[in-house]
Order: C-alpha cells, then structure tokens, then sequence
C-alpha cells in the first residue's frame, strides 16, 4: 500500500466518528443540515492539509530484521558522546559511536554499523577504517 493509501485509512476512522457525533448531535442542537456537511467538509480539510507535514511517518523503515538497518545513513539530532540520538527516515533512534572518544556532533552524517537491541552503533561517514 502506498503512502497516501496508509494516511488515507488512518483517518477514516476519525472521519466516522466525527460524522457520528455530529449526526448524534443533530436533533439536539437543531444544525441545519449544511453546518453538519461543513464541519465535516473542515474535519477531512484538516487532514489534507496535514499530510505534507506527516507522510515521512507514513513511509516506515522495515525494522523486523535489523540486518536491514546495516550501511545505512542517519542524521544525528543529538550529539554522541558516545550516546545519544539519530534520525533514521522518519524515526528517532538512539544510537552510540563505535569510534572509542569520538564525539560526534549534532547534523552530522553517520553510518549504521551494527544493532543492540534498540540501540543503533554508528561510526561518521568521513571516519576511516585503521590499517
């Protein structure tokens, strides 16, 4: 399924509720018919106009097997010194240098290296195997 496909399901349920509540609502409040149609219209409006901010999330990294996360690239958000945290597609993680007293800053690029459990061990891009 495609990204806009997973969004897309993920708020039908809110879309029904909403609807819901309001057809509850209805006879109590005496709405006319076009504020309910409104109201609803908004709701959906409001999940368009979000998409553009939330489909990185919607687009996850395979995790089952973490042979996978190998070789790849993360961001790092918060300084390794040597533990801190990465930004590996749309998920954060926390990851520690294998490099032993390197520190690595904040925006720089790492490699992923091995997995721990849930901890990501990340050498940077421009560090060079000894010889």
């Amino acid at each position: 399924m495609t990204r806009l496909g997973r969004y897309t399901v993920y708020q039908i349920p809110g879309i029904v509720v909403v609807g819901v509540a309001l057809w509850a609502l209805w006879p109590l409040t005496g709405w006319s018919n076009w504020l309910g149609a409104v109201v609803l219209g908004l709701w959906i409006a409001k999940d368009i106009a979000l998409y553009p901010l939330l489909k990185a999330a919607y687009d996850p990294i395979p995790t089952d097997d973490p042979a996978r996360l190998l070789g790849r690239e993360a961001l790092v958000i918060e300084a390794l010194c040597p533990i801190g945290h990465v930004k590996l597609g749309a998920e954060r993680w926390r990851a520690e240098c294998c490099v032993d007293g390197l520190q690595v800053a904040s925006g720089q690029r790492v490699r992923i290296d091995g997995v721990e459990g849930l901890t990501l061990r990340v050498s940077p891009l421009d560090a060079r195997p000894d010889r």
